[in-house]
């Protein structure tokens, strides 16, 4: 599901509550570094899509985000520009 104006704040209360049961886990004898890694993947979502709701966007596919989907993008870009291309060519290419 998407993150609109409308529903922005029941999609951030959710998102909170995963924040709230994740520092309550412990997995072995206390905290992992996946705890924080879903701490901080979740407040990058919350800020990532705030920045982008409140500014022109309508909606933000937050699945997006996933490390799956950042990965398909990087190799087009790598594929249509070379093997290291630079920051300019990845903010400028079409894919």
């Amino acid at each position: 599901m998407s993150i609109t104006k409308r529903n922005k704040e029941k999609k951030y209360d959710f998102l909170l509550k995963i924040i709230t049961i994740t520092e309550n886990t412990v997995f072995g004898h206390g905290w992992k570094l996946l705890n924080a890694g879903i701490i901080m993947a979740t407040l990058i979502i919350i800020g990532i899509c705030e920045t982008l709701v409140n500014s022109s966007f309508d909606f933000v596919l937050s699945r997006r985000l996933t490390q799956d989907a950042l990965e398909n993008i990087f190799s087009q870009i790598r594929r249509k520009s070379g093997a290291t291309p630079i920051a300019f060519q990845c903010l400028h290419r079409e894919l």
